[in-house]
């Protein structure tokens, strides 16, 4: 059931963001985006928008804590996911604000890793033990964790626009295949889980194998099935190849 979950969800994504990204793509969206992107710039201004994240957590998901993640059982997963997807949008229409995050990634990981390792070490030491939904500790963590999603988000992408835009070989095939593996893996991994967790593999052996084998399963299938037929190459958010492909 969790693939034909997730994509179900992925649809709804598609469908609502292209509805806002319309309205954004109008006069007066574009120019909400320059007056956002003019205050990205500034010193700090990026992680203003980790607000709006902060705001979903703490208000909803104490009343969504399983992570079912549809419209009408987790209003907290779509709702974040939504305004990431929309968020991804809106970086990436604005130069504004792809310079900010090029002057802010570094600081952006310290922040996420410090975050990470304070929020580790109050929990080792019981901080959070006993807390009720909405009291003013729990709505602090939301918020906390609403930032560290950001901080993350900041961090990744600031250091792929600074270590990953240069033309390589690889980077150039695993480029052309992020659809089909972000596409393929869940099904892959539910299909090699289901059979590898009904042996008497130990926890961490059995993560290991179903990480190694799901990885050797995906480019198995990516390289010698979608990658060589035009029209799952189609279907896959690649170009058309001719006949002389090649490797």
């Amino acid at each position: 059931m969790g693939a034909p979950l997730v994509s179900g969800v992925s649809f709804r994504f598609s469908l609502i963001s292209v509805l806002i990204i319309k309205y954004l793509d109008s006069e007066s969206g574009i120019r909400r985006i320059d007056r956002l992107a003019a205050i990205a710039q500034k010193p700090g201004g990026i992680f203003l928008m980790a607000i709006p994240i902060a705001i979903i957590e703490a208000a909803l998901r104490g009343a969504y804590p399983n992570g079912n993640q549809n419209l009408v059982a987790d209003w907290a997963n779509f709702l974040t996911y939504l305004t990431l997807v929309v968020f991804g949008y809106i970086l990436f229409s604005n130069q504004g604000f792809l310079k900010s995050i090029k002057s802010h990634w570094v600081v952006s990981l310290f922040a996420a890793v410090g975050l990470n390792i304070t929020l580790k070490v109050l929990g080792a030491f019981g901080f959070f033990h006993g807390m009720t939904l909405y009291s003013v500790k729990w709505i602090g963590l939301m918020v906390a964790m609403g930032f560290l999603v950001w901080f993350w988000m900041i961090a990744f992408l600031g250091f792929g626009m600074r270590f990953l835009t240069a033309g390589h070989k690889a980077l150039n095939y695993l480029s052309e295949g992020s659809l089909a593996f972000y596409i393929l893996h869940q099904t892959v991994i539910l299909i090699i889980g289901f059979y590898i967790l009904q042996t008497n593999l130990g926890l961490f052996l059995a993560y290991l194998v179903i990480c190694i084998l799901s990885i050797v399963g995906i480019l198995v299938l990516y390289e010698l099935i979608i990658r060589r037929f035009n029209p799952l190459r189609f279907v896959f958010g690649m170009k058309a190849i001719r006949s002389d492909l090649t490797i």
